[in-house]
């Protein structure tokens, strides 16, 4: 699936609002920061090269 900064951004957003109002012990905890992480990392490399889009 071809994505979108903003498409990432806003995800990455999801999940910042999920894992601040969650505790580390609930049992998705780890699921999402890895998404999340997997999403910056995404957009990272897009701004990187240059891209208007990036495959997830």
């Amino acid at each position: 699936m071809k994505v979108t900064a903003e498409w990432l951004e806003t995800e990455i957003k999801k999940q910042n609002d999920w894992l601040q109002t969650n505790s580390p012990s609930h049992y998705d905890y780890k699921r999402r920061e890895h998404k999340r992480n997997y999403y910056v990392n995404k957009l990272i490399e897009k701004e990187e090269n240059g891209l208007l889009t990036i495959n997830i």
